[in-house]
Protein backbone atom coordinates (compact mmCIF):
# COMPACT_ATOMS: atom_id res chain seq x y z
CA UNK A 1 0.00 0.00 0.00
CA UNK A 2 1.17 3.52 -0.93
CA UNK A 3 0.10 6.74 -1.49
CA UNK A 4 1.42 9.45 -4.16
CA UNK A 5 2.03 13.15 -4.51
CA UNK A 6 -0.88 13.18 -7.18
CA UNK A 7 -3.24 12.15 -4.41
CA UNK A 8 -3.33 8.47 -5.17
CA UNK A 9 -4.05 5.29 -2.84
CA UNK A 10 -2.03 2.20 -4.52
CA UNK A 11 -2.46 -1.71 -3.47
CA UNK A 12 0.39 -3.21 -4.99
CA UNK A 13 1.26 -7.62 -4.94
CA UNK A 14 4.03 -7.20 -2.94
CA UNK A 15 5.41 -10.07 -5.15
CA UNK A 16 4.89 -9.06 -8.62
CA UNK A 17 4.43 -5.56 -8.33
CA UNK A 18 1.11 -5.52 -9.94
CA UNK A 19 -1.52 -2.94 -9.18
CA UNK A 20 -4.30 -4.54 -7.56
CA UNK A 21 -6.61 -1.41 -6.42
CA UNK A 22 -6.21 2.21 -7.12
CA UNK A 23 -8.25 5.04 -4.42
CA UNK A 24 -8.94 8.49 -5.34
CA UNK A 25 -12.39 9.34 -3.35
CA UNK A 26 -10.46 10.90 -0.31
CA UNK A 27 -9.44 14.89 -0.57
CA UNK A 28 -6.09 16.33 -0.45
CA UNK A 29 -4.65 19.76 -0.53
CA UNK A 30 -1.21 18.10 -1.94
CA UNK A 31 0.14 19.45 1.77
CA UNK A 32 -0.85 17.23 3.85
CA UNK A 33 0.39 13.72 5.29
CA UNK A 34 -2.69 11.37 5.31
CA UNK A 35 -2.21 8.43 7.09
CA UNK A 36 -3.36 5.04 5.10
CA UNK A 37 -3.55 1.68 7.08
CA UNK A 38 -5.19 -1.52 7.21
CA UNK A 39 -7.50 -2.55 10.22
CA UNK A 40 -5.88 -5.27 12.55
CA UNK A 41 -8.18 -8.00 10.54
CA UNK A 42 -6.93 -6.36 7.49
CA UNK A 43 -10.52 -6.80 5.96
CA UNK A 44 -10.65 -2.77 5.55
CA UNK A 45 -8.03 0.04 4.29
CA UNK A 46 -8.80 3.39 6.15
CA UNK A 47 -7.76 6.51 5.14
CA UNK A 48 -8.35 10.64 6.49
CA UNK A 49 -9.09 12.92 3.87
CA UNK A 50 -8.30 16.86 3.78
CA UNK A 51 -12.26 17.20 4.17
CA UNK A 52 -12.03 15.89 7.33
CA UNK A 53 -13.63 12.49 6.54
CA UNK A 54 -12.65 9.23 6.90
CA UNK A 55 -12.79 6.74 3.94
CA UNK A 56 -13.11 3.11 4.28
CA UNK A 57 -12.33 0.99 1.62
CA UNK A 58 -12.86 -3.14 1.84
CA UNK A 59 -9.64 -5.26 0.92
CA UNK A 60 -11.47 -7.73 -0.57
CA UNK A 61 -13.04 -6.01 -3.23
CA UNK A 62 -11.24 -2.29 -3.38
CA UNK A 63 -14.70 -0.80 -3.37
CA UNK A 64 -15.45 2.16 -0.71
CA UNK A 65 -17.74 0.68 2.04
CA UNK A 66 -18.51 3.69 4.09
CA UNK A 67 -17.25 7.04 5.02
CA UNK A 68 -17.38 8.46 8.20
CA UNK A 69 -17.85 12.51 8.73
CA UNK A 70 -17.91 14.89 11.61
CA UNK A 71 -14.26 16.04 11.64
CA UNK A 72 -14.34 20.01 11.36
CA UNK A 73 -10.48 20.03 10.27
CA UNK A 74 -8.62 17.28 7.94
CA UNK A 75 -8.06 14.15 9.00
CA UNK A 76 -4.74 13.12 9.07
CA UNK A 77 -4.32 9.98 11.68
CA UNK A 78 -6.70 7.20 11.50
Amino acid sequence: MCSTADNLILILDAYEGQLLGKFTSHENDKSLPLEISYTPDSNYILSGSGDGKIHIWSSKNYKEVAVLEGHLKPSTCV
